[in-house]
This record gives C-alpha cells, structure tokens and sequence, in this order.
C-alpha cells in the first residue's frame, strides 16, 4: 500500500472520532450524538430519500425543513443521518458556538437540521441547519454572534467520543460570496503533536433565515484536503440555492 493509503487508513479511526465530537454551531457537547453501528455519526431518520427531517423544532414552519438539503439533491451514494437532539448541540467551552441551531432563543421561528453521510466511508460529509429568524436584524445579529468565534472562542478545550480532551483553535477564512452576508471558520482539532484535524464551517444570511453548513474532518496536510474544500464549497452553493428557493416561496 502507497504511502498517503497507510496514512489515510490509520486517520479514519481517529477522524470518526473526531466527527462524533462536533455539531452544528460547534464543536460538540460532552455527550455524543447518537450513532449508528457502523459510524460515529447520528442515527438516520429511517425516512424516504428526498423526505424532510422529521424532527424539526417544534413550532417550525413546515418550508424549514423543506429547505434542507435531502439525498435526491445530493444523488446517489449519500445517506441522510437525521439530526443531532437538539439539547446535544453547541460547545460547553464556548458559548458563541450555540447561537443560531441551540439554546432557547424566543427570536428563533424554526429550526431544522441534518447530517449527510457518503456511503463510503460511512463517515459524516456533510451537515446543515437552516433557521429563520423574527427579522433580517435578528439574524444579522445572531450571525455576528457567530462569527464573535474567531475571537472569543480562538482556544478552548474539547471532550471526544473517546473521552480524551483535545485542544481545538478557531481561525476565520475568506467567506463565499452568497446570500445577504456570510461568516466562514475554520476549527483546528489538535489531537496531537503530528495530526491536527480540519473542519470547515460557515454561515450565510439570507434576510431573515440563516444556513449553518459544516464540511468533512480532513487531516491537515491529506492529499485530499484540497478536494474535500472543493467538495464542501459546492455543496454550500448547493445548500443556500435551495434554501434560499424554498423559503422565498
């Protein structure tokens, strides 16, 4: 076996690892998420492909969890994981993390989220949440809330599905140019002195709705970093273009 094939074989260990310990809005609470038997990553709806999230927070209109993105978007060879509970999400170690897709917030009108697996490895690829807000200013707010991240929350310590505490580091990145305004981030899972972990996340308002999308955990310095990028942005585009469809209806 080559190389950069012995390298990614041992990280798919640690990166499931890793995937179990992060939620949208942020890096995970101490308890995982519910997960499979086959993957550290939530537990599937057991839905229809193409189905809305069932599980939407209570009160949300019926379009937020249509504006989530399913597997018929995504094509073949992507499995729906569901959401994380509600009460799951967020990092204890840093409370900006939560703003938009936790905690009680009256502001909040709906909610839905999801996790999108590809069938091979069986390891989350993808996540998104979509909530609207009371008005364009609310979310604007809660958005800078956010993205307060790259500063309030540049080091904190986090707990993993193994129980072991890793140092994780927030950078901010170039935002893509979609919605109203976006906030991109970058958290650096530093699990050891040679393998620090990469996910990328970002937020784009649009008016009074906001789409949290977070990308893959890739090791830095992968061959496939670069393609996991690529993979994550398209699927960004792809998750406001239809939010932004759907709620506008």
């Amino acid at each position: 076996m080559s190389e950069p094939g012995r390298r990614a074989e041992g990280w798919s260990a640690v990166l499931l690892l890793v995937a179990a310990g992060i939620t949208l809005g942020g890096c995970g609470d101490d308890d995982p998420p519910a997960s499979s038997s086959t993957s550290a990553a939530p537990q599937a709806t057991g839905m229809p492909a193409g189905s809305a999230v069932p599980d939407a927070l209570p009160g949300s209109p019926t379009e937020v969890a249509g504006a989530l993105l399913t597997t018929d978007d995504l094509g073949e060879g992507w499995t729906d994981l569901g959401p994380v509970p509600f009460e799951e999400r967020g990092a204890p170690g840093c409370p900006e993390s939560g703003v938009i897709s936790t905690g009680e917030d009256p502001a909040r009108l709906g909610e839905a989220q999801s996790y999108y697996a590809e069938e091979d490895p069986a390891v989350i690829t993808f996540g998104e949440s979509v909530s609207v807000w009371e008005s364009a200013d609310v979310a604007r707010e809660r958005l800078a809330t956010f993205a307060s991240m790259a500063t309030q929350c540049r080091t904190f310590e986090q707990e993993v599905l193994d129980g072991s505490t890793v140092t994780v580091r927030t950078e901010e990145r170039d935002a893509p140019p979609l919605g109203d305004e976006a906030v991109a981030l970058v958290h650096r899972f530093e699990l050891s002195p040679d393998l620090t972990v990469l996910r990328d996340v970002v937020v784009v308002r649009i008016g009074d709705a906001l789409v949290l999308v977070d990308g893959p955990d890739v090791a830095e310095g992968d061959s496939t970093a670069a393609s996991a990028r690529e993979q994550f942005e398209e699927l960004t585009a792809q998750a406001v273009e239809k939010a932004s469809r759907v709620l506008a209806g």
